[in-house]
């Protein structure tokens, strides 16, 4: 029993293979010895089996558990689940934290980059007025020029 370890297993699997060996040595216990005898060894099995079970374990699991120091199996699956269940709601609220941090960092960086571009495009706007109006300018002193050349030549033709 002393070489089982969690590994991949779910902590509840895990128990069920500590289990089961556990179910086997007492069974062979009250079969092979009497009653008095098979008792003491069953009381020794289950300790043996609670050591085991708590080694076994993840190493972030087994420092709580040994320090819990919990009576029996049951309670030591219990507290194994439940300090199981704080490091992954601590995993998950780190790692969501990160997540609405760096989307408010992209955010702003695409914020950023928005006013760059707006402030490029508010730049380019103006300088294609500053040239619509230098055309128009010119059109407008073209068309006046080309009135007043026409104007002249329709008076000229009318005098003669």
């Amino acid at each position: 029993m002393g070489t089982l370890r969690q590994g991949g297993m779910f902590i509840l699997q895990y128990y069920d293979e500590v289990e089961k060996k556990l179910t086997l040595l007492t069974n062979k216990a009250h079969m092979t010895y009497d009653i008095s005898l098979a008792k003491g060894m069953c009381e020794k099995f289950r300790g043996d089996a609670l050591r085991v079970f708590i080694s076994g374990l993840k190493r972030s699991l087994t420092d709580v558990l040994f320090s819990a120091h919990p009576p029996d199996l049951p309670t030591a699956l219990a507290l194994a689940q439940e300090v199981e269940a704080n490091h992954e709601r601590y995993a998950f609220a780190t790692s969501y934290a990160r997540g609405v941090e760096e989307k408010g960092r992209s955010d702003q960086r695409q914020q950023g980059r928005q006013n760059q571009q707006s402030q490029g495009t508010n730049q380019s706007n103006q300088n294609h007025q500053g040239k619509n109006v230098q055309l128009r300018r010119r059109c407008s002193t073209s068309n006046v020029l080309t009135s007043t050349t026409l104007k002249t030549k329709i008076f000229k033709h009318h005098l003669r």
